[in-house]
């Protein structure tokens, strides 16, 4: 899934990002700086771990 995020140091629009595949880092059109999502919108975004099974016995 694609996201568009609103740069928060440039205001520039940035769509089509893949965050799954980043872990909610991107890099701004315009200004080129690096960063990451906030954690509120990154819960949303990123799959939760699977359940960690242990063996019986």
């Amino acid at each position: 899934m694609y996201y568009t995020i609103t740069c928060p140091k440039c205001g520039k629009m940035n769509q089509n990002l893949d965050l799954v595949e980043t872990d909610g880092w991107y890099e701004c059109d315009a200004c080129l700086k690096k960063q990451r999502v906030k954690e509120p919108l990154l819960r949303l975004i990123l799959p939760k771990p699977a359940p960690q099974w242990r063996k019986a016995g």
